[in-house]
């Protein structure tokens, strides 16, 4: 995986949860592609071990930081930058609708509809 990629995979979910699936994905094909490719030489295969370590510590570090924003969501001390990460993944995922309450218990129905839509404007601004 080149750089480029890691770094878009780093970018497209900052609190970790779906990222977390696709680097495990990423490692699993590195693997695959290791295994296929012994006989091209030890060079190839140094170069096949380093992307895989460098996609272990990208999972690491994901799964890092999905904990961190889980706990703060569940103790409140998640910050609104925080919140905004995990508003930006699928809705569908269980740290949305954790965030929806976290936000509603610690500033109201009216404060979190505005934080949210805030967000929501930015992102797909930012998109175009």
């Amino acid at each position: 995986m080149h750089e480029s990629s890691e770094t878009a995979l780093v970018q497209t979910d900052p609190t970790g949860g779906a990222r977390a699936e696709l680097l495990a994905a990423a490692i699993a094909d590195a693997d695959a592609e290791h295994n296929g490719n012994r006989d091209h030489g030890d060079l190839h295969v140094a170069a096949l071990d380093a992307e895989r370590d460098s996609l272990l510590r990208l999972l690491d570090q994901a799964i890092t930081e999905r904990d961190a924003a889980r706990a703060a969501l569940a103790d409140g001390t998640a910050d609104v930058r925080t919140w905004a990460r995990c508003y930006l993944r699928e809705p569908a995922d269980a740290a949305w609708h954790e965030l929806v309450e976290a936000l509603t218990r610690s500033y109201g129905e009216g404060d979190t509809y505005d934080l949210l839509r805030a967000v929501t404007i930015h992102s797909q601004t930012s998109r175009r």
